[in-house]
């Protein structure tokens, strides 16, 4: 079996937002000839910014927009460290929104997403009483706290109550590419395409206003008029990285890897330190066959992340095919400095298998298993690995182990997930078959016979074993809702009710309990009560429209009006 590397891409990664720094004329008092510093800045003189403020006494001082131009000259010479240390400073004698919150811009230039949430939220808790003193300024940039902490809502929220008041042009524009911004991290694409275009009926050909134009367009998967406005987007600013990101990711839906491979290297070029970046170049040279870019981006994938399993090991293949050994090495040691020895140890073994070498791979693991003090969850880990490397001879190895450390019960529940999750239903039946046979009070081994039988389509035999399961622990939402489910597909439909009908007067009905309404509704022929129940369902979980695929159904319904709106 082949377990594929998949590379997930937010697309709130791709969106950006207008975002304005304060500033004003000041004068520093006593400097010879009251030199500005906001003069020096704007002529580009940030090493004159610094030198005339950038003293560990001078942190202090009250005058916030002198240490918001030192803050900034820093970020600008990508000294962000610094730059953290005199937002500390600062903040630790004063309160002010406007230098803290340019720590989010910090670790977002940074690269240290954990970190600038982490600030977004502290900051946004400290200074929500605050809010109604904010100048128009100060409340435009607390909404792209919001935003940063996906509190979407409430940005465009309050972005739409700063529109009701007297808002220069300067400024709504930037209202108008925040909200661009927040409705498409909603999936609102039609509003963040509505907001993108008033952005751009003021400033025409700005080029972040096409940027979340083109974001939008994506959302709606039209890859190419997303295109046609990414490439108006670098035409406007040849550094638009985000507009590269957006252009490659449109490119590789349009399976043109030439383009995107173009895209993904420029957009690296301006952001050498950005991994996605180097995961799009990677994708594209492994579709063209470029063997020293793809070298080239595994690379950088590993210096930037170096706990990267699946690509370190792939590093390690090149390097061992070019005999250079030292590098392999450094593959390795960093890998170790980034997790543990433990994970090192794995990392070999699993190298060994990879390149053939089952007997030193076997080795490897036969020393892990005695050298290591392991829970249920590092069995999962080995057992899963194995399976997918296809190392069948191994299994026994890991079976004995778990059997003398956790016991031979645990062991079959670690065999029925882990099957389970491959799909190899005849294995979970085995191992979970024999699970109940040795302790018949096994929850889990009478649930995942329920799932046998169901994906088998004996629904008699999975509803007992639901119903044992249920028996056995009590009430629980899984084994509840698959009786549910079950007695359906054996026509028990007013049995069925009864259960639905208790179930929705919960506080929070389990969102399957809507949609087995749904069906059974078809079933009776009330169409109306299931595209009702539906929408619903829709409306809060809007994963969730992968059930009308999967039940038969509502293949009559599947593309009605109020339901087709929520189809990707």
């Amino acid at each position: 079996m082949k377990k594929e590397i998949k590379i997930t891409i937010l697309l709130t990664l791709v969106i950006s937002c207008a975002m304005l720094l304060t500033g004003c004329v000041s004068i520093i008092k006593g400097l010879a000839d009251y030199i500005d510093p906001e003069n020096l800045y704007d002529e580009g003189n940030y090493e004159g910014v610094i030198a005339m403020i950038d003293v560990d006494e001078e942190i202090a001082h009250d005058n916030y927009v002198d240490i918001l131009l030192l803050i900034k000259s820093h970020m600008v010479l990508d000294n962000p460290e610094r730059a953290l240390e005199i937002v500390d400073q600062y903040v630790q004698q004063h309160t002010q929104f406007k230098i803290e919150r340019i720590k989010v811009e910090i670790y977002k230039n940074m690269f240290e997403e954990a970190l600038m949430e982490e600030a977004a939220k502290a900051i946004l808790k400290k200074f929500e009483t605050r809010f109604d003193d904010f100048d128009l300024m100060d409340k435009m940039n607390y909404g792209y706290l919001l935003i940063a902490v996906d509190r979407n809502d409430e940005a465009i929220e309050l972005y739409l109550t700063l529109l009701e008041g007297d808002i220069d042009d300067e400024n709504l524009d930037v209202i108008y590419n925040n909200l661009a911004w927040s409705y498409a991290n909603i999936s609102d694409f039609e509003s963040a395409i509505n907001y993108s275009e008033l952005s751009l009926g003021i400033v025409p050909n700005d080029t972040i206003s096409l940027t979340n134009l083109g974001n939008a367009y994506m959302g709606l998967d039209q890859y190419e008029k997303a295109k046609e406005i990414y490439l108006q987007a670098i035409q406007s600013d040849n550094d638009n990285n985000y507009a590269y990101y957006g252009l490659g990711i449109v490119n590789e839906n349009l399976e043109n890897s030439d383009k995107a491979l173009e895209a993904w290297l420029e957009h690296t070029r301006i952001l050498d330190a950005d991994i996605d970046g180097w995961y799009g170049i990677y994708r594209n040279c492994e579709d063209a066959g470029r063997r020293e870019l793809l070298k080239d981006s595994l690379e950088k994938i590993v210096e930037l992340n170096p706990s990267s399993y699946y690509y370190s090991i792939e590093l390690m293949e090149i390097y061992e095919d070019e005999k250079d050994l030292g590098r392999l090495s450094n593959v390795v040691l960093n890998y170790y400095h980034s997790t543990s020895e433990y994970q090192r140890d794995i990392l070999l073994a699993d190298f060994d298998l990879t390149r053939g070498r089952e007997e030193e791979g076997l080795k490897k693991y036969k020393e892990i298993l005695e050298n290591y003090d392991l829970d249920y969850y590092d069995y999962y880990d080995i057992f899963y690995e194995l399976i997918w490397q296809e190392q069948e001879n191994l299994i026994p190895v890991i079976v004995e182990a778990v059997d003398n450390k956790l016991g031979i019960l645990v062991r079959l529940e670690l065999e029925i997930e882990l099957y389970y999750e491959y799909d190899d239903f005849d294995k979970v039946y085995e191992a979970a078959v024999k699970l109940v046979s040795l302790d018949n009070e096994s929850v889990i081994g009478h649930e995942y016979l329920g799932d046998v039988y169901l994906e088998r389509s004996e629904y008699d035999k999975a509803l007992s074993e639901y119903q044992t399961a249920q028996g056995i622990f009590g009430s629980y939402e899984y084994a509840d809702v698959s009786i549910i489910n079950c007695l359906i597909h054996l026509s028990e439909l007013n049995e069925a009710k009864t259960l639905l009908d208790d179930m929705l007067k919960q506080t929070q009905p389990p969102a399957m309990a809507y949609v087995h309404r749904a069906r059974i509704a078809m079933r009776e022929s009330d169409e109306t009560l299931a595209v009702e129940m539906l929408t619903s369902t829709f409306e809060t979980y809007s994963y969730m429209t992968y059930v009308l695929d999967q039940f038969e159904e509502f293949e009559a319904i599947r593309d009605h009006e109020r339901l087709v709106g929520f189809i990707d």
